[in-house]
């Protein structure tokens, strides 16, 4: 914001010596390096979702009753978890919409920088850059909210995980050792 209100309060001299279009791509960069992040995303759920079936499959090759056991009171505690993210993806989405908005108004206003200057509309635009910003700031905000209601359930399951392990494998401790529990608890809390 300050950046886009510092070119704004620049003379028109200055944009006539500097490219609009290299203003607004400097701008446009910077949002596209968070988004870079967004890239780092998909290689962590590659790696949860593989870790995940190798963990399911050596929990069932220990022991397949208790690891049943268990995968049943892990899905009870993760049906809050499947609520959440079809509402994340819907605030992440409106929040990229509002930056693909604030992205427009750079660029036009970068663009037609003479115009604004004749009008004395450089307030009004600064203005509505920050409102739109501040839009995407409330969404990015409850898309956090969403996160980390997520990250309290996923250590719900946990707790509900390692509990009904425990539970459970003290009455099978006829059929499994303690140590062949405790590998399918940290396997099966490991998801």
């Amino acid at each position: 914001i300050r950046f886009f209100g510092q070119v704004l309060r620049q003379n028109v001299a200055w944009h006539e010596e500097h490219n609009g279009e290299t203003i607004s791509m400097r701008i446009v960069e910077e949002f596209q390096t968070m988004q870079n992040g967004i890239d780092d995303n998909l290689a962590i759920l590659l790696y949860r979702i593989i870790s995940a079936i190798f963990n399911i499959a050596i929990s069932l090759w220990f022991g397949w009753k208790i690891t049943l056991i268990i995968l049943c009171a892990v899905v009870c505690a993760l049906i809050p978890v499947l609520f959440l993210l079809p509402l994340q993806s819907l605030f992440a989405q409106h929040f990229q919409d509002t930056t693909q908005k604030g992205y427009s108004i750079v660029e036009q206003t970068i663009r037609s920088i003479k115009t604004v200057f004749a009008y004395g509309g450089q307030q009004t635009e600064v203005e509505l850059y920050e409102k739109t910003l501040e839009n995407g700031s409330i969404l990015c905000r409850s898309r956090d909210i969403c996160t980390g209601l997520q990250g309290s359930f996923n250590w719900l399951f946990v707790c509900v995980a390692t509990a009904v392990g425990i539970h459970f494998g003290v009455a099978m401790l006829e059929e499994y050792s303690l140590s062949i529990l405790i590998i399918i608890i940290c396997c099966l809390t490991n998801l």
